[in-house]
């Protein structure tokens, strides 16, 4: 043998060996602890993964370099698929080889070595859709509100996490919500949801849908599922002195489901307010015995509580905006001139996904193939005896 053969060889052994695969397996155990442990992007708030990542320096300073914010999306942990999937290659061809290639599959050990080829091709599918999913997945939330319009675009989203081969963006795609439906529950959950949308496809209109839970819109690979709906006041602002208009927008509001009713609320964050200012949102109300009262979920009467509070949070004002009407406070003046309803959307798409089933469906035949025969052979054993 060649010294270069001999190298070959030593390199194939290796790089086929069940130490490496075992170290290399125990790293995709380290990125599931640190997904469990460590926020992750998408997962978590960028609000809350900053304060842990300002809370731990030390430890941001060497996850933040590899990517593990993102763990299962970081270059790290794919480089560790492709080895593993180099490793079962490697390790099934030499030992193909060395039990004597395509004879093997014709003795009276055919079936095992079937056996184990299938179950090598099963984990070579596994890592390879891996692969897939980790460079090419995008799971995200967004939320819309009706007669807003969604692009892909990471600004668009709330959160976002995507591999790092995914195309950044679908550029003629666009999304029109146009009307959103929903019901609450004797356990004042949101039950029906459904949301009516049109897509445009370089400004031309392509489809439209209605999305419900569990019946999502796809658009080529991205899926769109409701994730969740709410209300969404449109609120105007004008200065008081020249009645300029200075600000207007929907404002989507949390919705906190609590035992005896649920709250629609939000702050109001507009640098010209001088006080932290919070809407709350009625749908219906009535007036009882000389107090605002809520009396229902569907907006049939709704009502907008503006309350402004100081930098030490007590109370300055509280004040109640019927639909349509102004109200002026301190040195503007609030319009409530619309209520509309939000819908928010989980958004995936996942090309390795499946892959992975195929590779598990090919894990159950390798199974079968191994254990079917020899319960088989055991039976007629018994029934001899």
């Amino acid at each position: 043998m060649s010294e270069q053969a001999g190298l070959l060889k030593k390199l194939l052994n290796a790089i086929s060996s069940s130490k490496v695969a075992i170290a290399l397996i125990l790293f995709i155990v380290l990125c599931g602890v640190i997904g469990i442990f460590v926020p992750q992007q998408g997962k978590m708030d960028n609000y809350y993964i900053q304060t842990w990542q300002n809370a731990n320096p030390s430890i941001t300073a060497i996850l933040k370099p590899l990517g593990l914010f993102s763990a299962f999306h970081s270059w790290p942990f794919i480089i560790v698929l492709v080895l593993l999937a180099v490793n079962v290659t490697t390790n099934a061809a030499l030992k193909f080889k060395s039990e004597g290639g395509f004879e093997a599959l014709k003795g009276p050990d055919a079936l095992k070595m079937t056996g184990f080829l299938v179950l090598h091709a099963a984990l070579l599918t596994l890592f390879v859709g891996g692969f897939m999913t980790s460079t090419l997945k995008l799971d995200a939330n967004t939320l819309i509100t009706e007669g807003a319009t969604f692009v892909d675009h990471p600004n668009s989203y709330l959160k976002l996490t995507k591999g790092p081969l995914r195309p950044e963006v679908q550029k003629d795609f666009l999304l029109l919500l146009k009307d959103v439906q929903f019901d609450y529950g004797k356990d004042k959950y949101a039950t029906e949801m459904a949301s009516s949308i049109d897509v445009y496809e370089k400004n031309e209109k392509i489809a439209d849908a209605v999305i419900k839970v569990n019946q999502p819109y796809t658009y080529k690979d991205m899926k769109f599922n409701i994730d969740g709906v709410g209300f969404s006041p449109r609120v105007a602002i004008y200065e008081n002195k020249s009645n300029d208009l200075v600000f207007e927008a929907d404002i989507p509001l949390r919705t906190i489901v609590s035992e005896k009713s649920n709250t629609y609320t939000n702050q109001l964050l507009i640098p010209f307010l001088q006080n932290q200012t919070t809407l709350t949102l009625y749908p219906g109300h009535k007036a009882e015995f000389g107090q605002v009262v809520k009396t229902s979920e569907t907006p049939n009467n709704p009502l907008l509580i503006i309350e402004q509070k100081d930098e030490n949070g007590n109370v300055l004002s509280k004040n109640y905006l019927p639909l349509s009407k102004k109200i002026a406070i301190g040195e503007v003046t609030f319009e409530f001139k619309e209520l509309k309803q939000w819908a928010s959307f989980k958004v995936t798409a996942d090309p390795g996904y499946p892959v992975i089933c195929a590779a598990f469906v090919l894990g159950l035949i390798a199974l079968a193939i191994k254990y079917i025969p020899r319960y088989s052979k055991a039976d007629k054993q018994n029934s001899a005896s």
